[in-house]
């Protein structure tokens, strides 16, 4: 496993998934697994929608944000949320600790790519499964709309 470097000023990032400086963040860190990128987690009870289970917006973020990683990193390029089809399909305690979240490309084109995510809590189990669209940006519009620094700033080497 590599570990992703967060190429974002953290003076200005103050993203909700990734910057290490918001300090109401989830402050996500990704690593690179083969073809899959991957994060965990650890919730706390203030993530709670049910009492003991995180949140299914926190969920959906979770897995928004690995996507938004997985064009960054293994799609080499930028872009913005399309859609989101998400599936609960176990709760998530807050009380088993630790979440890996992992996302995949499935399908890519010049303009879309659908990015496959799933939730595990501590034990392995799958407890949530999203398909995200991501309308992608060419490499010009990223750098000039996002602000987005060349794909091999995202590794340390």
């Amino acid at each position: 496993m590599k570990k992703i470097r967060n190429p974002f000023d953290p003076s200005v990032n103050k993203c909700f998934g990734c910057s290490p400086s918001n300090p109401i963040g989830l402050r996500l860190e990704f690593f690179k697994e083969d073809n899959t990128l991957v994060c965990y987690w650890d919730p706390d009870e203030n993530m709670q929608g049910y009492p003991g289970v995180v949140h299914g917006g926190i969920q959906s973020t979770l897995m928004d944000e690995l996507a938004s990683w997985v064009v960054f990193v293994l799609g080499k390029c930028g872009g913005f949320t399309s859609s989101m089809e998400i599936r609960f399909r176990k709760p998530l305690l807050v009380s088993k600790g630790k979440v890996k979240v992992t996302g995949k490309i499935v399908e890519m084109n010049r303009r879309i790519a659908d990015i496959e995510t799933h939730i595990y809590d501590s034990d392995g189990v799958l407890c949530s499964t999203g398909l995200i669209r991501y309308f992608i940006f060419t490499d010009d519009q990223a750098l000039e709309r996002m602000g987005l620094p060349d794909h091999r700033e995202f590794f340390f080497e």
